[in-house]
């Protein structure tokens, strides 16, 4: 058997350049042709030019960024990630082993693309990037954070990791934030309101538990402002459906209005009648799931950023236009990975309605979509760092001089790419 260069065969297939492609994906080529078989046969052909790199018939690599892209998400794929997967063109491979999406830059912002960046003249630069790949977070990584993963993986680019994240590593892993994806957390804490009258003002009024993850900065964040009943707290909460199930939805518990909203009112039996609060209305109000990166790289990698964060803001900013075929394409990528998650069309629906309505994907400051608000962010610092101090009962350490730009950056912003007023 002849091995391209970075090839090596596998039973059941091969290996290239790292990625598993299956003697099933190969055989998707002799099939019927249909678009998914098309971008499976494109997907396997860069990645056998890849390994070939070096022989003639292959164009030397243009541009600042990797020629394939790979993003750690936080979690299994979602409506909240889908600018994300845009970037794809339809029918990328679904690989349920590795629980990754790769395919394809889409050809609307390839190298050269006309007027992906708002219209004629402002064609996509060069950028070199021709295959991306979406890997999945939370359960899929052994509920790893994806700084941890992005940390321990060179073959990863970026990460999404929250604000707060970002500060409780500032010592161990610095990272920083290049591109908010959402403005506002989908996080809240939730009940069913038919079972728990609560007043607005007094979370803790109904004299129900109140369940919160143990780690979780919020928690502490919510016992430390008196949003929530000390005495009423367990910190037990394991992030299954297990609790709400036997309490009936007596309880108040951290859940995701684009997602555990819907399924406890529309899909679970009985249905609930849910209320929610989000965090961000509580006061807490880190940038959730930032495109993140090692802090080295916003030097050595500004001529990558400078393309690439305006390429994903662009991304982002299509998929809120036309979500419909992103939204269709997540539903069978989670069918493929076995999440125990699964999507519907309705579901998405729901999440991007909740996206808009609720202002998750409000676009301050000025309206530039991506962008952060540095006060918003030095605020959080402080918080961080007493609920941390508080959790640990000892002093919290930040490098000296630590600031919002050690967190985030808007450098690479594009202030032109905006998105219009949600509301």
């Amino acid at each position: 058997m002849v091995s391209l260069p970075g090839e090596a065969f596998r039973p059941g297939g091969w290996v290239i350049n790292g990625h598993h492609v299956s003697i099933e994906h190969m055989h998707l080529a002799v099939q019927a042709p249909t678009p998914r078989t098309w971008a499976v046969v494109a997907l396997v052909m860069m990645m056998v030019a890849a390994a070939c790199g070096s022989t003639q018939t292959v164009a030397a690599k243009t541009g600042p960024c990797p020629r394939h892209l790979v993003i750690q998400t936080d979690d299994w794929p979602t409506a909240e990630h889908g600018g994300l997967y845009r970037l794809l063109e339809p029918g990328a491979l679904a690989d349920g082993d590795a629980f990754a999406y790769r395919g394809p830059i889409r050809k609307l912002y390839a190298d050269g693309a006309q007027g992906v960046l708002g219209g004629p003249g402002n064609d996509s630069p060069e950028h070199g990037i021709e295959t991306v790949e979406i890997r999945a977070g939370g359960q899929a990584v052994g509920d790893q954070p994806a700084a941890s993963v992005l940390a321990t993986d060179d073959e990863i680019y970026a990460a999404l990791v929250a604000t707060d994240e970002v500060i409780g590593l500032a010592m161990s892993t610095p990272l920083r934030g290049v591109m908010a994806t959402l403005d506002r957390a989908s996080t809240a804490l939730v009940w069913n309101s038919a079972e728990v009258p609560i007043d607005d003002d007094d979370l803790s009024g109904a004299g129900v538990p109140v369940v919160l993850p143990e780690t979780a900065l919020y928690a502490r964040f919510l016992i430390m402002t008196g949003a929530i009943d000390d005495q009423l707290t367990q910190q037990t909460f394991d992030g299954t459906d297990s609790r709400w199930i036997a309490s009936g939805g007596r309880i108040v518990q951290p859940g995701s209005i684009t997602d555990d909203v819907y399924r406890f009112s529309r899909e679970l039996r009985p249905r609930s009648l849910v209320d929610d609060r989000l965090l961000y209305d509580l006061g807490y109000r880190p940038y959730p799931a930032m495109v993140s990166v090692p802090v080295e790289r916003i030097e050595t990698d500004a001529d990558c950023l400078g393309v690439l964060v305006p390429l994903m803001q662009r991304a982002w900013i299509d998929y809120f236009d036309d979500p419909g075929p992103v939204n269709e394409e997540l539903v069978v990528i989670n069918e493929s990975y076995g999440a125990w998650r699964r999507l519907s069309t309705g579901h998405n629906n729901w999440a991007i309605a909740q996206m808009v309505q609720r202002r998750l994907v409000d676009t301050s400051p000025g309206n530039v979509f991506g962008s952060f608000d540095e006060a918003r962010v030095e605020d959080l610092i402080a918080m961080v760092t007493k609920a941390l101090a508080d959790e640990s009962e000892e002093e919290f350490e930040l490098p000296e001089g630590y600031g919002a730009l050690d967190v985030i950056t808007n450098q690479f912003i594009d202030p032109s790419i905006t998105l219009a007023d949600p509301s």
